[in-house]
């Protein structure tokens, strides 16, 4: 709708000028275009007070169009600029001003609705994040216990062994743990003890 309130007031500046075939064109493509773009706003009317923008608009173009429809074809208006600023031009700037105010006001929908969209998966974000770092603190603390209480225990078992049959050294295994890894020790630690008094008796 702007672009086409501009392109009136040019044609009606072409028009004061003697351009009448080139201004009365421009005139009438922008008057059909303004018309189509007013129809359009006023088929999505959504937001509340949006109604009474648009009536404006109506209002205050169809001033300016007046303005242009009876008066610029008189031949004593041409070439002259002091009747189209105070007739022509105020309409134009209050069809203008009117137009504007109904992009602010969208605008300021268009703002709104995009924050409470940030707002809505920022809410639906946290939840996975807080899943993601539970699984992330949840793996680290089963691995620390995995590797403390099995890995380790079987590392300190192979290694006694691997020592023993090098050195014939007595086994000497701890494992901190009541459970079949403890029952495994003691009972690799017997075997040792009887391999070596074996060995030692031969």
């Amino acid at each position: 709708m702007i672009e086409a309130l501009e392109r009136e007031d040019s044609a009606i500046l072409l028009l004061m000028s003697g351009n009448e075939e080139q201004g009365k064109l421009i005139l009438d493509s922008g008057d059909g275009l303004f018309l189509e773009w007013l129809e359009t706003a006023r088929n999505n009317v959504t937001l509340d007070g949006e109604q009474t923008y648009v009536d404006n608009i109506e209002e205050r173009y169809r001033v300016f169009k007046e303005s242009w429809t009876e008066s610029i074809l008189k031949s004593e208006n041409e070439e002259n600029l002091s009747w189209y600023y105070k007739t022509i031009h105020q309409a134009f700037l209050d069809a203008k001003l009117s137009v504007n105010q109904l992009m602010t006001l969208n605008d300021k929908a268009m703002y709104s609705t995009a924050m409470e969209l940030e707002k809505r998966s920022y809410r639906m974000i946290m939840p996975g994040i807080v899943a993601i770092v539970s699984s992330v603190i949840f793996t680290l603390v089963f691995s620390y216990f995995v590797n403390y209480y099995m890995v380790r225990p079987i590392i300190r078992i192979t290694n006694g062994v691997q020592d023993f049959i090098k050195t014939g050294n007595d086994m000497d295994i701890f494992v901190e743990t009541k459970d079949e890894l403890s029952c495994l020790a003691s009972a690799v630690r017997e075997l040792c003890a009887i391999s070596g008094v074996s060995g030692k008796t031969e």
